[in-house]
């Protein structure tokens, strides 16, 4: 992580305050749509994925891989801070 190590911490503490927020933001309401989706192929069958349901389909399977890179970014800068914290005051936070 000695890409991290160059920011200070606030600034890492406040990216991962945005990531996390994406993260929420895009997740919001995302089994819902998931169950609606799987409900219509199998009520409707190949009619309901030519109209539009595979299309569905795979822009949810993008949104799930998107959050779950927006949830190990969060992860990683979770573990730089932590990393930080136990080092104590003479840690890698502080710069000469």
């Amino acid at each position: 992580m000695r890409g991290l190590a160059r920011y200070p911490a606030w600034v890492l503490f406040l990216v991962m305050g945005l990531v996390g927020g994406a993260g929420a933001w895009l997740s919001f309401d995302v089994i819902r749509l998931t169950m609606a989706n799987v409900d219509l192929v199998q009520r409707h069958g190949g009619m309901a994925l030519l109209d539009g349901g595979l299309i569905q389909a795979l822009m949810l399977g993008l949104r799930g891989l998107l959050i779950l890179a927006l949830y190990l970014a969060f992860k990683l800068l979770e573990v730089e801070l932590v990393t930080r914290w136990r080092a104590g005051p003479g840690g890698p936070d502080r710069k000469p």
